[in-house]
């Protein structure tokens, strides 16, 4: 009878590599470039910081001034953020 050779840790760090390339949008060389041992952090930190996609009502502060060169931005952003689309993409890498 032959014998299964699990290794669910290399399993699972591969597959976190795929999810934080191809679902968090982070960078493949980056990604790469890790230790086998932090691809588990990174992922489960990007978890942890992931937005989740719901409708929000927004605050303004009345003094809040947006530069006219990134007003069409800021709008769309905006108009994300009340519809309940995903803002992840509008997080910083860092």
């Amino acid at each position: 009878m032959p014998r299964l050779k699990a290794n669910f840790e290399a399993d699972g760090t591969a597959q976190f590599r795929f999810h934080l390339v191809h679902m968090q949008g982070c960078p493949a060389a980056e990604v790469a470039g890790l230790d086998d041992r932090d691809v588990w952090l990174h992922y489960f930190n990007a978890q942890r910081r992931r937005i989740a996609p719901v409708s929000r009502i927004i605050k303004v502060a009345d003094d809040f001034v947006c530069p006219p060169e990134h007003e069409n931005g800021w709008k769309a952003l905006q108009d994300k953020v009340r519809k309940g689309e995903d803002i992840n993409p509008h997080l910083s890498n860092r």
